[in-house]
């Protein structure tokens, strides 16, 4: 079977791709509502006061795409969080290491806040935990 037509993960491996699901979930979901995604993302850039940072100030239209990133997150993350299917989990892999490679460059690249090390730590840790119960799905006959 192929893992574009394959079911939803089921039983721990589905458990494991929606709790990563779940996490993302609840990260993106504060950047979708105006006025709490710019405190969101201070706080998340302030490593939520275990950091120091400066405040960070977007122009409306930084604004706006933060929100739009929020909600393209929320819809993305919901959707896996629903039904994990195989192939969205397999799209958010690479995404994960796309988003990872982005956040280290920028960080050996240019003086932006450590925090995002964390954040590419984040990233592989969710790509390998969805590509591990990607992986024993499928050798479970799954």
């Amino acid at each position: 079977m192929s893992i574009v037509t394959s079911p939803p993960l089921q039983g721990s491996y589905g458990l494991a791709a929606r709790v990563v699901a779940a996490f993302d979930l609840a990260v993106t979901l504060p950047l979708a509502i105006p006025v709490l995604g710019a405190v969101w993302i201070n706080a998340l850039m302030g490593g939520f006061g275990f950091m120091p940072q400066h405040a960070v100030v977007l122009s409306p239209l930084g604004l706006l795409f933060l929100h739009l990133a929020g909600i393209l997150g929320v819809l993305w993350n919901a959707a896996r969080l629903w039904r994990p299917l195989p192939w969205l989990l397999a799209m958010d892999c690479i995404g994960r290491l796309a988003v990872a490679v982005l956040f280290l460059g920028f960080l050996m690249a240019y003086p932006i806040s450590p925090i995002f090390g964390l954040f590419a730590f984040t990233e592989l840790l969710g790509a390998l935990i969805q590509a591990g119960a990607l992986a024993r799905s499928r050798s479970a006959g799954h």
